[in-house]
């Protein structure tokens, strides 16, 4: 099917670059159907507007317009520290069947590679640092902080953004500080994390850990398009939502 067709729900990715030695990639849709394009326009669904609630969600959202950043370790891609990923550790393949995911790995954006010094943070837990567990002197918390500003310009095109759970950059709770004498406390946000919550408050958000409870998922879901500005949060959409998402 020829690029562009109207039908064609298939995605390509290529590689975009956000920031320095970024090496993200971004699912780029292959058209969009008719009804989608008709019922996107249309603005926001109103509680009480049944005639204008669509009978399969997926198929409106075919096109894979809504973004999502999502940390990129988490779409399958070996950028963690020691170049693994977390692919399969969270509904990865019900999200992708609405929006279109948007991997974001700001250690990789920052030039620190694959493999790389695992990274933890220290100090207090409202203002902690980030440094290379082997090394404190290594320390990332600038860095990762100017990263943030890196991509603001392309966060103002997402509508939700899915951080790796408990992690020094991107987890959004429950990430370990340690002190001194290296006891820790799960009380610590990442810090590329605080930095892009600090900037897009309103930005839905949530560690993907969060995903495996079906009420997170679809609160989620419905805050995205809520953020996109196609529908209320009318409780009657939690159905057509759970079925455009299950198998």
């Amino acid at each position: 099917m020829p690029w562009g067709s109207p039908t064609s729900t298939a995605c390509t990715t290529s590689p975009v670059a956000f920031g320095r030695g970024a090496t993200n990639t971004v699912a780029r849709p292959i058209g969009r159907s008719n009804s989608a394009d008709a019922w996107l326009a249309a603005g926001p669904i109103r509680s009480g507007s049944s005639s204008l609630v669509p009978d399969d969600l997926r198929s409106l959202l075919a096109g894979r317009s809504i973004r999502v950043a999502v940390s990129e370790c988490l779409l399958g891609r070996s950028v963690r520290w020691n170049g693994e990923h977390n692919g399969d550790a969270w509904p990865r393949q019900r999200l992708e069947k609405v929006f279109t995911l948007v991997g974001i790995c700001p250690e990789v954006g920052i030039g620190m590679g694959v493999p790389r010094h695992p990274i933890q943070l220290v100090g207090e837990a409202s203002a902690p640092r980030v440094v290379a567990v082997n090394d404190p002197n290594l320390d990332y918390t600038d860095r990762l902080n100017g990263y943030a500003s890196e991509v603001a310009g392309m966060l103002d095109d997402v509508h939700g953004y899915i951080f790796a759970d408990r992690s020094p950059s991107c987890g959004l709770a429950g990430v370990k500080v340690f002190a001194e004498d290296g006891s820790f406390e799960r009380v610590g946000r990442g810090v590329y994390a605080a930095a892009v919550r600090a900037g897009y408050p309103d930005l839905p958000a949530v560690d993907a850990e969060t995903l495996d409870d079906e009420r997170v998922l679809l609160d989620f879901v419905l805050s995205v398009l809520t953020s996109y500005g196609v529908v209320d949060r009318a409780a009657g959409l939690r159905d057509l939502v759970r079925g455009s998402l299950n198998p």
